[in-house]
């Protein structure tokens, strides 16, 4: 790439969003549904359309968007995470300078913020937050990014701060006394790991390993807590965030007991899907590089009836193992019928 033509007097922000209109003209302009397909479904074109051509007010778009839309393009990775990367550190900065006043909102900034999610998902701590809100959380700690299969925290340890998932996902794991591994939650980009620990002032109850590459934003366990003395809406969204994990491991709970292993399957599978899948041309396929044995764990079963469990899905038609996918499923409404009959 030429070197941008962007002036040394444009934000970090204008500096991103210059850069990658730049890196489109360089590509030839292809149509944003081109865009898309080249990103083997990361993005949709409206996405691309909207990164490309939205204003700078509406403030950096998330990594894992901006990854994808240059790989797609074929732009230098690294060089576009040092740019988002110094829009994030500009936030911080602003957020620190501004945190010596009373970060309390008036009755009328409350009813003239209308942003719902912010592109988060909407279950997700931020995206349950107002932008206002939003940002100020993303301006604690720092930007760290991992690899993947990194341990994050280890089970029965005390942690000192809480992440911020920015972009990727992390998987929440337990050791039963056999030694096996169940997976017991995947938690997505804009909700936190280590919260609860931090609160409760209590050792890991599980280990945390990332699911493919993840940044975060690492929060001091202090700077957390002021946080939510600060901010009672932080506190509320949080509480909705472990209401929904509550919710889903008693959902779990209750199918161990009413229904068979196969069905339980399904139904880990289709509500996986429905939040971390995306529909490639062969059929809907998981973004996270879970294995059988990973996603059977969650349905509370040991390898051995996983195994059978998945053969009498494969056998139904509603599952199917890929070259490049450990399962695709050709037709997600069949294997709901199957889940929820």
């Amino acid at each position: 790439m030429q070197p941008s033509s962007a002036t040394p007097s444009l934000t970090p922000v204008e500096v991103l969003q210059a850069e990658l209109r730049e890196l489109y003209e360089e590509a030839g302009r292809p149509s944003t549904r081109t865009v898309a397909s080249r990103s083997d479904g990361r993005i949709s074109h409206d996405t691309v359309h909207r990164v490309l051509h939205r204003g700078v007010d509406s403030g950096a778009p998330r990594w894992e968007t901006v990854e994808a839309l240059v790989a797609a393009l074929g732009g230098d990775r690294a060089r576009f995470w040092e740019l988002w990367v110094r829009c994030q550190e500009i936030v911080a900065a602003t957020n620190d300078r501004g945190r010596g006043a009373d970060s309390s909102d008036s009755a009328d900034e409350r009813a003239v913020d209308h942003d719902t999610s912010g592109g988060w998902p909407v279950t997700s701590l931020l995206g349950r937050l107002r932008s206002a809100v939003r940002q100020e959380v993303l301006g604690l700690g720092t930007t760290v990014r991992y690899p993947a299969n990194t341990l994050l925290v280890e089970q029965g340890t005390k942690v000192g701060h809480v992440l911020v998932i920015l972009s990727g996902a992390v998987m929440v794991v337990t050791r039963d006394d056999d030694g096996d591994e169940m997976v017991l939650e995947i938690i997505g980009s804009g909700s936190t790991v280590g919260e609860a620990e931090v609160v409760g002032h209590e050792p890991c109850f599980a280990s945390a390993v990332t699911c493919g590459a993840v940044v975060v934003r690492r929060v001091a366990s202090d700077e957390f807590l002021r946080l939510l003395y600060r901010r009672n809406d932080v506190l509320v969204a949080l509480l909705g965030v472990l209401n929904d994990r509550l919710r889903w491991a008693y959902a779990r709970q209750r199918d161990f007991l009413a229904h068979t292993a196969v069905e339980r399957v399904a139904r880990v599978l289709v509500e996986l899907l429905r939040e971390h899948g995306r529909e490639e041309e062969e059929g809907w396929a998981l973004k996270l590089p879970l294995t059988r044995i990973e996603l059977a764990s969650m349905a509370g079963m040991k390898p051995r009836t996983a195994e059978r469990a998945f053969g009498a899905l494969r056998k139904a038609g509603v599952v199917r193992y890929h070259a490049r996918r450990d399962v695709l499923v050709p037709d997600l409404s069949a294997l709901s019928r199957l889940a929820y009959h």
